[in-house]
């Protein structure tokens, strides 16, 4: 696991993320354009993986030249945000591609994962915990606005509840195969 805070450099672009409508979509994104797929978009998400990308103790510690793309997703967790545990606003659980399983049984995890914080000044609570070596000792990361966590994703992990203020993260998987997205009707 890695964590650096002020990951963002740029306060402008830091502030313009922080802000910007991007937060009211409740969806997922793929992309693969980074890594040779489909045209650029110039998004939120191909900024922060490219500023991933040129992080030396980042890239130096996760396999970037395996990954076919990576899904992001922007979450906003309140003290209204709940899960079937009270404990928590994303319940425990390790990430996989939910499609593929669902249609071919099989299971099948992200390479690793990221989650970046913007924002969280007044927020209690919403600490992302994982449990990377055993089942019995967790991590647990406080969510610093501008902060990033690199973990394997595949590995138990939840957020505790928000008691006050608003938690904003995005969350990245990177992929060694595209995940299988829905099909439009």
């Amino acid at each position: 696991m890695l964590v650096f805070d002020n990951f963002i450099a740029d306060s402008g672009t830091l502030k313009g993320i922080t802000n910007s409508p991007f937060w009211e979509r409740k969806c997922f994104y793929w992309n693969d354009a980074l890594f040779g797929g489909s045209e650029r978009t110039n998004g939120i998400g191909e900024y922060l993986v490219e500023l991933m990308m040129k992080h030396p103790a980042i890239r130096k510690e996760y396999p970037f030249e395996r990954a076919a793309g990576f899904e992001y997703w922007p979450t906003v967790t309140t003290q209204h945000s709940v899960s079937e545990d009270p404990e928590y606003a994303l319940d425990i659980h390790s990430d996989f591609d939910i499609l593929r399983y669902e249609t071919t049984d099989e299971v099948r995890h992200p390479l690793f994962g990221a989650v970046i914080y913007f924002g969280n000044e007044d927020v209690t609570g919403g600490d992302l915990r994982v449990w990377e070596d055993d089942e019995e000792t967790c991590k647990i990361i406080e969510p610093i606005g501008n902060r990033i966590v690199l973990f394997q994703s595949d590995k138990p992990h939840g957020i505790t509840s928000v008691s006050t203020g608003i938690r904003k993260s995005i969350a990245i998987n990177f992929w060694e195969e595209p995940v299988l997205l829905p099909t439009e009707e």
